[in-house]
């Protein structure tokens, strides 16, 4: 029996967000990718969907792909449990956002530790000009 499962995920990728569809398919597995520029949204994404506009992607050469039993028919709860559990799980698109975001904050403190040094810096010279300019003005000249 010729079984057809396919999976659609949306992840965060350079800049853009990339949804890639998955299909396995008589023991082949096939990937696509669609660019989707800005963050789609959750309605945008099931609109792209149902409105077969993953038809128009073009799949990549199937892969052979071990070929595991087939569980037969699986209760709708277990799927379901199956599917939330799977969301809930952390791309690692997310630790690598989470990396760039703490790398910024790193660079973000040196940046303002520099400019606090360097303002302190041009005070310091400002006042020592003025105490010079002050001893200056006593000498008489």
């Amino acid at each position: 029996m010729n079984m057809v499962k396919s999976r659609f995920n949306v992840l965060f990728e350079n800049g853009f967000w990339v949804g890639y569809l998955e299909v396995f398919y008589n023991e082949r597995y096939q990937v696509s990718r669609h660019v989707f520029g800005p963050e789609p949204t959750e309605p945008e994404v099931f609109e792209f969907i149902l409105n077969n506009h993953y038809s128009r992607m073009r799949l990549s050469k199937g892969l052979k792909e071990k070929s595991k039993k087939d569980p037969g028919k699986i209760n709708p709860k277990r799927r379901q449990r199956e599917v939330s559990k799977e969301r809930k799980k952390k791309s690692p698109c997310t630790k690598a956002q989470e990396a760039l975001k703490i790398h910024m904050e790193e660079v973000k403190k040196v940046s303002k530790k520099k400019k606090r040094e360097k303002r302190e810096k041009e005070k310091e010279e400002k006042y020592l000009k003025k105490q010079l300019k002050k001893k200056e003005k006593k000498k008489g000249h």
